[in-house]
């Protein structure tokens, strides 16, 4: 087959990211012709696919989306494609892999002016692209509550939406190890006695990093000295360093390791991790976190909260986002006997996660196309 892979932008360490590269690398495995169109792709580009960057001028984000989704298209047109698979929502698709939320479920609630600015008209219509009636694009959706946002507002066709298996990556994720959690702690300056708090974000906004600092602040001053927050990601690390310099946080005790391409040795150290999203489709971090055996905190906004709370490997803090409840739950939590709970949950229940199913079955939707 030849296939075309469609997405905005292409990092190494973003989630949709790693599903599109991962998808497109076993489609390649099996013999398939791989074609990607991006605006932009940061990081190795492998040999075995051919990588169009698409040239978009256009200043604003949504502005750019629209002229991508437009541009792609007409390209597409004048290849021969057996199937297209969009990552973003966009126009021309034969499969989408729904790593997003509903933009407009979301936006249903705002001031009704808002409802017709440039860019929520855009991402309207190019999420009605995908998600009407009229069209005719498979959607691969990441969870039930996911499939249902999306078909409460555009009625889409019950046959045309596929929930996925949760979304665990290939790649082994460590159970906790002595040898491995103490050369991490000992490269951060943690105690053997200290807790480790850890949160993996590639936005620091949309995955709560502010929020998980203000929890942090509002520890007692002799939690804090015991208590070190490890932040992985590359999100705007200058304005949560103002966030902690305001809550007179020690900052010798938040720590920014930027960006990781082997996170295993943070999940096999961590006692806690700390996962309080504005926006989250899924979470495939509390998928890797429960297989670490880690006690979580999160959000029910997470796709995959469902599962922590399933395991029993957590707290799930409600829609209605309280920053007194979330504080309160995290010095609740700094304690081995409840810790030690969550974690035995945790581990009974990771042997359900197997790693690749969602993406072997994205394999098969597109070759059965």
């Amino acid at each position: 087959m030849k296939i075309a892979f469609c997405l905005f932008k292409y990092f190494p360490f973003g989630g949709l990211q790693r599903d599109m590269l991962a998808t497109a690398k076993i489609c390649h495995e099996s013999g398939h012709e791989i074609h990607i169109y991006c605006m932009k792709w940061r990081g190795k580009k492998p040999d075995w696919m051919s990588i169009n960057e698409i040239n978009i001028s256009d200043v604003s984000n949504h502005s750019r989306a629209k002229a991508f989704s437009k541009k792609v298209g007409k390209l597409l047109d004048k290849a021969s494609f057996d199937c297209v698979i969009g990552f973003n929502r966009m126009e021309n698709l034969n499969i989408y892999f729904a790593s997003d939320e509903c933009f407009a479920a979301q936006k249903k609630n705002r001031p009704w002016w808002r409802q017709f600015t440039s860019r929520v008209r855009t991402y309207k219509k190019l999420e009605r692209a995908v998600f009407s009636p009229r069209s005719k694009t498979s959607i691969l959706c990441l969870t039930e509550q996911q499939k249902n946002a999306y078909q409460d507002y555009y009625h889409t066709q019950d046959e045309r939406l596929i929930v996925l298996p949760p979304n665990l990556p290939f790649q082994k994720t460590h159970e906790k190890d002595d040898h491995i959690s103490k050369q991490l702690r000992t490269s951060l300056g943690i105690k053997a006695d200290d807790f480790m708090l850890l949160s993996i974000a590639s936005n620091f906004n949309t995955k709560g990093v502010d929020r998980s600092i203000l929890a942090f602040g509002s520890l007692e001053a002799s939690q804090q000295q015991h208590c070190h927050l490890v932040i992985i990601g590359p999100g705007n690390i200058d304005d949560m360093k103002k966030l902690c310099k305001k809550q007179k946080i020690n900052t010798a005790h938040i720590h920014f390791v930027g960006s990781q391409h082997d996170i295993n040795p943070y999940l096999a150290a961590a006692h806690i991790f700390l996962h309080p999203a504005r926006h989250e489709a899924g979470g495939i971090v509390l998928l890797e976190a429960i297989k670490a055996h880690i006690p979580i905190i999160t959000t029910l906004v997470c796709g995959y909260s469902s599962i922590v709370k399933t395991a029993q490997a957590g707290k799930v803090l409600p829609l209605d986002f309280s920053q007194a409840q979330y504080n309160k739950s995290l010095r609740k939590f700094l304690n081995h006997t409840v810790l030690e709970q969550y974690a035995q949950n945790a581990g009974q229940y990771a042997d359900r996660l197997i790693p690749g199913q969602a993406i072997t079955q994205t394999v098969r939707a597109i070759e059965e196309y």
